[in-house]
C-alpha cells in the first residue's frame, strides 16, 4: 500500500518514470500475495498514469486487465469506473463511438447504483462528445 501511495505521490509531482517504479514494486507484491483486487486497483493507477502520458495503447491494456478482475469479482463499481476510463482512451484517440459505448457502459451501473456523482461525470463525457462531434472534430462515429 505504501509503495502505490507513494506512486501517486509521484505521479501528482509529474515524475512519470518515479510513479511507475513505485506502482510496480506495489504490484509486485500484489500479484506474489494473490490480492486480485488490490492488484486491479494498481493496474488502473497505472493506466491512468499511461494516459497521462498519451500512451494509449499502454493505457487501455491496463485498464482492461483491471477490467477483468472488477468483472469476474463482481465488483461493479470497479468495472463502471474503468469502463468510463476506457471512454476517456477512446476520446483521447478520437474514436467516439467507441468512447460512446464505454461511457453508456458505465452511465447504465452508476444510474442502476444510485451514484449520481458519477452518473452526470458519465453524462457530461456523452455531452461533451456530441459537441466534437457536432463541431465535425473528425473523430470515428
Amino acid at each position: 500500500m505504501t509503495y502505490h501511495q507513494l506512486g501517486i505521490v509521484a505521479q501528482e509531482r509529474r515524475d512519470f518514470a518515479a510513479a511507475e517504479d513505485w506502482y510496480r514494486q506495489s504490484l509486485a507484491i500484489k500479484e506474489r500475495q494473490g490480492s486480485e483486487h488490490s492488484a486491479a486497483s494498481t493496474y488502473g493507477q497505472l493506466g491512468s498514469l499511461a494516459l497521462e502520458r498519451r500512451d494509449f495503447a499502454a493505457a487501455e491494456d491496463w485498464y482492461r486487465k483491471a477490467l477483468a478482475i472488477f468483472e469476474r469479482q463482481g465488483d461493479e463499481h470497479g468495472a463502471a469506473m474503468t469502463y468510463h476510463q476506457l471512454g476517456r482512451v477512446a476520446e483521447e484517440r478520437r474514436d467516439f463511438a467507441a468512447a460512446e459505448g464505454w461511457y453508456r457502459k458505465s452511465l447504465a451501473i452508476f444510474e442502476r447504483v444510485g451514484n449520481e456523482h458519477s452518473a452526470a461525470i458519465a453524462r457530461g463525457s456523452l455531452e461533451r462528445l456530441d459537441a466534437l462531434r457536432q463541431a465535425g472534430d473528425g473523430g470515428t462515429s
